[in-house]
This record gives structure tokens, C-alpha cells and sequence, in this order.
């Protein structure tokens, strides 16, 4: 579902639970809004309103973890893959086919890594090589090594390749949801619950049907903002993939 929708529904739900406890106080009679009941629905709400806020804190913290790693990940692959690139042209005049299909390969990567991880196709797949990249890594093994330097090279030229296949196969792994969909919703539930005491509790105004709408966007936006940042690819805050496609020179510049 998109993460504005997810957003827009919690939204509804908290202004239709502030609606409710408000309408329900026009059936209560002084009786059930006395001091003492009061203050037992305080603690009550109370309680409910930190357990909301320690479970807000963690998903963001989730959401920024997986986004941060993510982010890692992909400057990791861009950086390798310039170290791989000039291996390849310290090696010898032999690697020029190579240099070329690593700037083909990584072309296609990049655009595998946007579009698998986009809101379209998220749904499960295995992983699947590309042609053209197994014959990319077979040439790298079948490198002439003919001195020892070059022997040397070749090595840290496989052992390169290996680990951007390594951060490849990590952002494939983890290019699902990291955001756990129950904790999402019970803390939707908490926070219709929260509203809706407000507003059994409070004689609604317009100063305080105003201040409650901002706190109820300000919340709903904090769950887009969750869901935002578990979708670095496509969502509002995604990665830019200029600097990965920019990260391989042109051959003779």
C-alpha cells in the first residue's frame, strides 16, 4: 500500500476517534466525568501515550537504520566499483573489454537495484543473474596474469568484484519492508485511542479542534516519515542514483 495512503488512513482514524469520544460526551452524564474518573482515564491514557511513544521512537529508529544501511551499501558498491575499474586499467592493455563490460554491467545493476526496490515490485522474487554479468566475472578470472604484480592485481580484481556482488546480494535481501506492519497498526489503535479520550475529556472549540488537528497531522506524518524512510529507493527521501551512475568515467578521460 502506498506509504501517503497508510499515512492518510491514520490520519482519518485519529480524527475519527477525537470525533467519537467527543460525541460520546454529550451522552455521559456528570456522574462519569467527575474528578475521580477523570483522573483514573488520565493515567490510563497516560500509559497508553508512552507505550505509543516508545514504539513511534522505534520504528523511526528502524526506519533510519535500514535507510542509513542502505545508503552505506550503495556507496560502498559505487566506490568498488571505481577501485575495480582502475585495477583493471593498472593491469594492462589486455582489460579493455573488460573496463567496457563492467561499465555495461554496472549500468544494468544500477537499474535492476531502482526498479526491484520500487513500490511496484515489491513482491517476493528470487534473484537472478544477468548474463551479461556472469560473463563479466568469467573474463576477470580468465585475466593473462603474466607477472607477478599482475598475478597480484588479479587477485584483489576477484576479490573486489566479490564483495560488490556481496553489497549487491545484501540490498537484494534486504529491499523488503523492514517495517513491521502489527506494530504499525496497534499503534494507529493507541493513538485513535489517545485522540478519543481528548476529546471526551474536552469541551471542543475551535482553538482546541485546531491544535488537535495539528497534533494528529503532526503524528500522521511522523508514520510517513517511518514508512518513507523503509523505502529508500522510490519514497520521498530516496537514494539518488546519479552518483552511482556518474561514479564510472568514460574510457580515455
Amino acid at each position: 500500500m502506498h506509504t501517503a495512503l497508510i499515512s492518510l488512513i491514520a490520519l482519518a482514524l485519529i480524527i475519527a476517534g477525537t470525533l467519537l469520544g467527543a460525541v460520546a460526551r454529550t451522552f455521559l452524564s456528570d456522574e462519569h466525568l467527575n474528578s475521580d474518573t477523570k483522573d483514573v482515564v488520565k493515567m490510563s491514557v497516560g500509559l497508553i501515550a508512552t507505550l505509543s511513544a516508545l514504539v513511534l521512537g522505534l520504528l523511526i529508529a528502524t526506519g533510519k537504520t535500514s535507510f542509513d544501511t542502505r545508503v552505506t551499501q550503495v556507496r560502498q558498491i559505487a566506490a568498488n566499483a571505481v577501485l575495480l575499474d582502475q585495477m583493471l586499467g593498472q593491469f594492462g592493455s589486455d582489460t579493455v573489454n573488460a573496463r567496457v563490460a563492467l561499465r555495461q554491467t554496472f549500468s544494468l545493476m544500477v537499474d535492476r537495484i531502482w526498479n526491484e526496490n520500487n513500490s511496484a515490485s515489491r513482491g517476493p522474487s528470487p534473484f537472478q543473474m544477468t548474463d551479461a554479468a556472469g560473463s563479466f566475472i568469467q573474463s576477470l578470472a580468465n585475466l593473462p596474469a603474466a607477472t607477478d604484480y599482475q598475478r597480484a592485481l588479479k587477485t584483489d580484481i576477484v576479490n573486489t568484484a566479490s564483495e560488490i556482488a556481496k553489497d549487491r546480494l545484501s540490498l537484494f535481501v534486504q529491499g523488503r519492508d523492514t517495517i513491521s506492519m502489527p506494530f504499525l497498526v496497534i499503534l494507529v489503535l493507541w493513538l485513535t485511542v489517545i485522540f478519543g479520550v481528548f476529546g471526551l475529556l474536552t469541551r471542543l472549540n475551535v482553538l482546541a479542534a485546531v491544535i488537535m488537528l495539528l497534533c494528529a497531522v503532526s503524528v500522521s506524518g511522523s508514520i510517513f516519515l517511518i514508512l518513507d524512510l523503509d523505502r529508500p529507493f522510490d519514497g520521498l527521501m530516496r537514494i539518488p542514483s546519479a552518483q552511482m551512475r556518474n561514479a564510472l568515467p568514460p574510457l580515455g578521460s
